[in-house]
């Protein structure tokens, strides 16, 4: 599917998390994100590069919530970006400008809850620029203090915020762990500072500009996976990048 933003979002661009693996694998791995039977890859889980610090989309913007979830009732927004896995991004806007946020190469983190089943982090793939045009919705009288905005991220962990509070918007994301399970109702994500593997980014940039068809979001989903779970980029699979 080539989702589109409506008057809400204008493209979006390409992210991806740096982590490494041991031995790779000719064949790529299944599209289920389960490793292939036999494959002796890595966990790229165990070597994630999160963010020192939370990442700011801008600061009129709040980020009130990033969640996976099973069914299309839990996510009642626009679709945007590529790729099979979801999450459910949940904004409200500080005041009436537009806003304009360069996205490309951000990573979606997952929360680590102590005793649960790891999840996978995610990446973004679109063109580099997402807008936010419409109004202001973090409630009545806006969000003035440090502690009206804390106050709002923690009812909407809690999913007590109103519905009338905040713009939901589903991500369409590529898996960066193949032996990781997927986004699902209950997981939690977080922002994550921008990429800087190197293999990593020469993918974003061999696909910079391309629209990419259902077969082509494959491909660099397997380009993703041979750098972060199967021992790294091949000539053979650039080159398929850059005929897209």
């Amino acid at each position: 599917m080539t989702p589109r933003l409506f008057g809400v979002l204008a493209a979006v661009g390409v992210m991806a998390l740096a982590a490494t693996a041991a031995a790779f694998t000719s064949n790529p791995p299944a599209r289920s994100g389960a490793a292939s039977a036999g494959s002796d890859a890595d966990s790229a889980g165990e070597a994630r590069q999160r963010a020192p610090i939370p990442f700011e989309l801008h600061p009129d913007i709040i980020v009130l919530s990033v969640k996976g979830f099973d069914s299309p009732d839990e996510c009642k927004g626009p679709e945007v970006g590529v790729g099979d896995e979801e999450l459910c991004l949940r904004i409200c806007k500080k005041g009436p400008d537009t806003v304009r946020v360069d996205l490309h190469g951000l990573q979606f983190l997952s929360r680590v809850i102590p005793g649960a089943t790891p999840k996978q982090d995610t990446v973004f793939l679109n063109n580099p620029q997402i807008e936010f045009p419409q109004p202001g919705r973090c409630g009545p009288g806006g969000v003035d203090t440090e502690e009206e905005e804390e106050e709002l991220k923690a009812k909407a962990a809690a999913g007590n915020l109103p519905e009338s509070v905040g713009t939901q918007i589903v991500l369409k994301t590529m898996c960066l762990d193949v032996l990781l399970g997927v986004p699902g109702s209950g997981d939690t994500y977080d922002l994550g500072a921008k990429v800087t593997n190197p293999q990593l980014v020469e993918i974003l940039s061999l696909i910079a500009g391309k629209t990419l068809s259902e077969e082509g979001a494959d491909l660099v989903q397997d380009a993703i996976w041979q750098v972060t779970n199967y021992g790294g980029l091949k000539n053979e699979m650039r080159g398929r990048l850059r005929a897209l």
